[in-house]
């Protein structure tokens, strides 16, 4: 027999959908607020270039403190700092408990699992990768977009190049984060040192899936009391959330070009992963990030800004050192 869908049933079926994502959106809003997730009480706006001046380019400049960059294009919830391991969450959590425990080993086993990609990296690398994971891991996060590392520069013009990328017309504002590591233990260029961090790296990841939720949503009251039942069960596991992140800045380059654009690597550990943000309420005094929201209106000047005191670090040069030192030998400071 077939059935047939009216279109006041599939009418009323969308709406059904489209308020469960829209209470769903607005669960995840409530939640985001209340951990921080975005960084919003460090969040700070930049209107003009007279405060671009003084409240960016003048530290950068007097290199008084340890300050490091990472420039994003767009100012966006949905693209949150987290390391890159965890941007595809379905490769990594596609079942299995509610709470996962990733470490240096769950990550080493991860590109063991990657078809021939370890094979090949101890054949042509490094034949014991496991006794060095900062080589491994600096590898896979540039040859492989997966790590525990999020990239970050020493350099303000590399980070403002990466976000503007030689636009024309930028329709919304830009987002800089900024780094300030207080603590000089909390940063190294010592190989043994980022081996012995990565070795103790722990992250523990809510893999409850957002579709997973909506789907109990859309289900009335018995999916209510499923997400019940269910949290009930996870309440210990639950208690695992709400570390605030420690932060390790790794400045030790694995190729030229990461020494070219500055490079180095943040490493956030110790913390729990909740969707795709953590809680940033309560960040230890060691670790002080700043989300600086740039204007769209200065971006124009900016660009030019970097093309008149650091041309080699315009963005079609970030990615070819031999572009980038052949500007420099025509360009006297």
């Amino acid at each position: 027999m077939m059935h047939f869908i009216t279109k006041a049933k599939q009418t009323e079926k969308d709406l059904r959908t489209r308020f469960a994502d829209d209470k769903f959106a607005e669960w995840e809003a409530q939640v985001i607020d209340a951990l921080d997730v975005d960084f919003s009480l460090v969040r700070r706006e930049v209107h003009t270039m007279e405060e671009f001046e003084q409240q960016l380019k003048a530290p950068f400049l007097e290199h008084k403190e340890k300050i490091f960059y990472r420039g994003e294009r767009v100012d966006d919830r949905a693209r949150p700092l987290i390391p890159t391991i965890f941007r595809n969450r379905q490769a990594l959590f596609d079942n299995g408990d509610a709470v996962a425990k990733v470490t240096a080993d769950f990550v080493y086993d991860f590109y063991s699992r990657d078809g021939s990609y370890m094979h090949l990296y101890e054949k042509v690398m490094d034949p014991h990768p496991r006794q060095n994971l900062y080589r491994l891991f600096a590898f896979s996060q540039h040859y492989l977009d997966v790590s525990p590392f999020v990239d970050f520069t020493k350099s303000l013009y590399v980070s403002l190049s990466f976000a503007l990328k030689n636009r024309q017309v930028y329709p919304a504002p830009l987002a800089l984060y900024t780094v300030k590591i207080r603590d000089e233990g909390d940063y190294t260029e010592s190989l043994a040192t980022a081996n012995a961090w990565l070795e103790d790296y722990k992250v523990y990841v809510f893999r409850r899936r957002e579709d997973y939720i909506k789907s109990l949503m859309q289900s009335g009251a018995a999916g209510l009391r499923q997400m019940l039942r269910q949290m009930e069960r996870e309440r210990q596991d639950m208690a695992l959330m709400g570390n605030a992140p420690s932060a390790k800045l790794i400045g030790i380059p694995t190729n030229d070009l990461m020494r070219y654009q500055q490079g180095v690597f943040l490493l956030l550990t110790d913390f729990s992963l909740m969707f795709n943000g953590y809680p940033t309420k309560n960040i230890r005094e060691d670790f002080e990030v700043t989300k600086w929201i740039l204007d769209a209106e200065i971006c124009p000047a900016l660009l030019q800004m970097i093309e008149r005191e650091a041309p080699w670090y315009n963005y079609d040069c970030l990615l070819d050192v031999k572009t980038g030192f052949e500007k420099a030998a025509k360009f006297d400071l």
